[in-house]
């Protein structure tokens, strides 16, 4: 009789993605150099599960727009009309302190349902700061790596 091959399992650990940026004052989404835009990639090893947000800022006039680079698609999307990045009213993001919980605050967000972020992908953070001075940012994304595991593969070893 034969035996079917085991199914990979799923063993989930602590993992926290972190954002860091300096936003130059009024920057719009701007390039890496100029402040207003950083690149989270989520590791190769395995799958993200992001369960919690927690930010810190330096001030809470400040916009936040995430997306995905792969689809292309973004995280927050306006109601208004204005397409993503055009014309003079193009919408900018939502503010930080709607977009993730505060430390200062001891509050991180929670996600309703947790939300996947595949190995690899790479996701753009554009800024775009209100308040005419240098404002600090640190995002974290809190959640789990998801790594598959092969039972029976010697030792237990990682299939991703």
């Amino acid at each position: 009789m034969t035996q079917a091959a085991a199914q990979p399992t799923i063993v989930k650990y602590p993992r926290t993605l972190v954002v860091d940026a300096v936003v130059n004052p009024n920057a719009a989404g701007a390039p890496n150099n100029l402040g207003g835009q950083q690149v989270l990639t989520v590791p190769q090893d395995a799958d993200f599960e992001w369960w919690w947000l927690a930010a810190f800022r330096t001030s809470f006039n400040l916009k936040v727009q995430v997306q995905e680079s792969a689809t292309t698609r973004y995280m927050v999307y306006s109601q208004s009309g204005n397409p993503q990045g055009q014309g003079n009213s193009a919408f900018l993001g939502i503010y930080i302190d709607l977009f993730a919980g505060l430390v200062s605050n001891n509050g991180a967000f929670p996600q309703t349902v947790p939300y996947v972020m595949p190995a690899g992908r790479n996701y753009v953070h554009s800024f775009t700061d209100l308040s005419g001075a240098a404002n600090t940012v640190e995002l974290a994304y809190i959640g789990y790596a998801m790594l598959q595991f092969q039972p029976g593969a010697g030792g237990g070893q990682s299939s991703s």
